[in-house]
Order: structure tokens, then sequence, then C-alpha cells
């Protein structure tokens, strides 16, 4: 089976071995032949690689299946005479066989890489973050040229036999004829098994709730793979990205898409380095020039990271709104901002309005900027639920929040705000378990009345 391991009994040990691949439960392949040989190998330096192929049992026309052997002497004590193939003298039994294809291709995109085997009829796809085997002739001189969905233009790669380690970058282009460089790294493992990785400089991952686009700075035009549902709706996939040259400006801008407010106009923001850290912007839309309104402005952090594991190679670009909001109360709370939470009905301020159920979250943008920076909230599930007073929620803090129904009867809910990298985190949680905020004794003989002030 893939990836299993077999250990073999002393007693096979010096018999004659061949293989075969074993497909969909059935014996349709014959067996190589070439034999295995392991007992010339008596140390490490002297590790094998070797080519097999098999031939159809049914239709000879079939092109033969291709593996790689790879034989290595694993760490006992070394042999003291060099023994040949055909030798009969005793050799330790001290040797691992692996059996791989000859070349390997790994997909660390966030999508599916599609590849073809120039002259050939091999072709197919690798899923994000998969690997495929290809079985090729690696004695012979070969191209594979890759495209992705949405990028009709084809990227080459020549592959000379017996090739070493290197890097290299191919060029896709997308239906607007933009470009996307894709970085390749092929390295040679057990002696010869070509392994290629196809991975690609740059993601951006849209967290913000927003349509948005982005652009190298300079440049007229969007990058690569970007498209008028771009302007709409935001990207759920990462948007792959790459700059012409790697000495260039490494500087982005972005802007929302013109989805966002169809009568006003987008504009691109300041741009922002590709270095590891933190940053934020503000992206204006700017009104009509009939609309005596100020401009729409939404604030979103920036995160520049190296990926984890093997996308270590890659460059994580994350946009995530400036405030998070997070309902882990029982309640359904309905939240604004303070100029907008007053008490008589007002379709425009409605608008502005955002839900939360329990145990949900959403992304926050201020619906006017020029206006106090404080969030009010009420419970929707309570009748005659009252406006909270604002609050700031631009700084790490926590503390209790009252609210109040048409009877004067208090409710309170803890607030906890954290910064996780550029974004505020507002969690609403119940606040049952915690104390009240103010307690009063009367230890005195009279009885007291007690009233906030300007109440």
């Amino acid at each position: 089976l893939p990836r299993a391991k077999l250990p073999i009994p002393i007693l096979y040990c010096w018999a004659k071995m061949t293989a075969r691949p074993f497909v969909a439960n059935s014996y349709q392949w014959k067996f190589s032949d070439k034999q295995v040989h392991w007992c010339h190998i008596l140390d490490s330096s002297d590790n094998s690689l070797e080519l097999h192929e098999s031939q159809h049992a049914v239709s000879p026309k079939t092109p033969p299946y291709r593996f790689c052997v790879a034989v290595r002497r694993l760490g006992f004590p070394q042999e003291a005479l060099a023994i040949g193939p055909g030798s009969k003298a005793w050799v330790q039994p001290a040797h691992l066989i692996t059996f791989l294809p000859p070349v390997t291709l790994i997909n660390l995109l966030p999508c599916q890489l599609q590849f073809s085997l120039q002259g050939t009829s091999n072709n197919g796809e690798v899923k994000p973050g998969s690997e495929t085997p290809l079985l090729i002739d690696t004695s012979a001189l070969y191209v594979l040229d890759f495209y992705l969905e949405n990028f009709p233009g084809i990227g080459s790669l020549i592959m000379q036999p017996g090739t070493s380690a290197f890097e290299a970058r191919i060029k896709l282009s997308d239906n607007k004829s933009r470009p996307l460089y894709l970085n390749i790294k092929v390295s040679v493992r057990y002696g010869g098994s070509v392994f290629i990785t196809v991975f690609a400089p740059y993601w951006i991952v849209n967290k913000t709730g927003l349509p948005m686009l982005f652009k190298q700075e300079g440049d007229k035009i969007e990058s690569a793979g970007q498209y008028e549902e771009h302007e709409l709706a935001r990207m759920m996939a990462p948007l792959l990205f790459s700059f012409p040259e790697r000495d260039s400006n490494l500087s982005l801008v972005a802007r929302v898409g013109i989805g966002l407010n169809p009568e006003g106009k987008p504009r691109w923001c300041k741009h922002f380095y590709v270095q590891t850290g933190c940053t934020v912007r503000r992206l204006r839309v700017q009104p009509p020039s009939h609309d005596k309104r100020p401009e729409w402005v939404y604030i979103v952090g920036i995160d520049v990271r190296p990926g984890k594991g093997r996308y270590r190679l890659t460059t994580i670009i994350t946009f995530s709104p400036r405030f998070q909001i997070y309902n882990q109360s029982r309640h359904k709370i309905q939240f604004s901002q303070h100029c907008f939470a007053t008490s008589f009905q007002d379709p425009g301020a409605e608008k502005t309005f955002l839900t939360a159920h329990t145990n949900s979250s959403l992304a926050f943008h201020w619906p006017r900027l020029d206006m106090d920076q404080l969030l009010c909230m009420r419970l929707l599930d309570i009748p005659g639920s009252q406006w909270s007073g604002g609050f700031l929620i631009e700084n790490v803090d926590s503390f209790q929040l009252s609210t109040r129904d048409s009877q004067g009867r208090a409710r309170f809910l803890r607030v906890e705000i954290s910064l996780y990298f550029s974004t505020y985190c507002v969690v609403i949680s119940s606040a049952d378990n915690f104390p009240p905020p103010f307690r009063v004794d009367n230890f005195s003989e009279v009885p007291i009345t007690f009233y906030q002030t300007g109440v």
C-alpha cells in the first residue's frame, strides 16, 4: 500500500527481488526486468537509485509504468569486505529499499494546479496542498507546462537529465494578459528522484468583509487575477500576487470595490511595504460632487507574516477589519455608532445598524469617521431595551456595561477589548459570573436614597 512499510524476513533477503505496480487491485502490469540489488551497498556513501519500467500485460502499446528504487544502508557497522552484486558472501541485511516515482509534483498554492507534459498525453491537476507522482523518463529532456484557472497563459519548466537542485520563476498570464510569476523549487532526493514544488511568493487574504482590489504601487491597472466580481464582493480564496522584478519597489496599494458605494469613487490608499509587521490604512471613497456628505472611510489592518511549515517560503498578507465584534452572550445584540443611536425612527441611521446573534462575530467599520467614535448597543430580545452609553473600542480594556429597558431595569454585560495583530477584538459576554461593578452597603440607622447625578 502507498506509504506503507513491509519487513522482509531474513530467509528471503538473498532471493531475487523484482517489483511491479499494483494499481486498482489488478495485476495488469508485469514485473520489471531489473532486479533490486542491495548486497553491494556497504556504506551510506554507496546508496543508489535506479529507474525501473513495467510493461502493460494486456496492452503492449500502453506507455510503461516507471518507478524508482532507492537503496540505502542504515546506521549499522561497516562491512569489512567489498562485495559485488553476484557474490554469495554474507552481508549484514541492514538496508532500506524505497519505491518512489521518478518525479513528484507538489502544489503549495491555494488553488488547483494544472499541468501537462509536452509531446505526450500526460496531463492532470494537483489539489491545493497535495502532491502527485509523474511517471516520466528522467533520463531524457522533458518540459512541464503549468496553468491555473482564469490564467490561460502557460508557464513552462525545462528539465534536463541528471539535473541538480535549483530554483526558477515561471510566468503565467490571466484573461486580461496581466502577468503572474510563480516560484518553482526543484530538489533531488534519494540520489536521483526529482521533487518539483510550485508556490507563490505572496498570498493576499481579505478578511475585512469588504470588496477590495490590489496593485503594485506605480502600476496603472490592478494585479493579475482580479475581475469585475472583485469590485462587488469579497474574495473568499487568497489572491496570488507577485512582483515582476525581485529588486523592484516592493510596496502595495489597495482600494475598496465600486460595489460598496456605487455612487462614490474609490481612491487608492497610501502605499505600504510587504515587510513583516502590522500596519493600518484608511480606504476612502469620495462622494459625488452634488453630495455634501463627507467621504466614506474604512479602516483596515494589514498583517504581513511568512507562512508556517511547508508554506514558509510564501509571504501571507492579511487584510482584516480594524474592529471585530464577538457576541458570546445569550442575547441578540444590535450595534450602532453613538451619533446614530437615537430613540426615534431614522431610516438613514437604521441602515448603519449591525445585528449579532448569539455566538456569532462580525466585522465593524465606523459609518461616520468624522463623528465621535463611540459604540452603543441594545438587546433586541428584551422588549423596550434602550441604547447603552457609548464606549471606546480602540483601547485594550475590560469593563461591565449596563443596558436598561423601558421600565428602568438594568442588565449587565461584560466587555473585553484586546488587540490581535492589527485588529481590536471586542468580546461581549454575560456578566452573571462576575461581581457587580458597584456595591452599596448601608450600615447607618437611617434609610438612604442614592441616584446618579444628571439622570
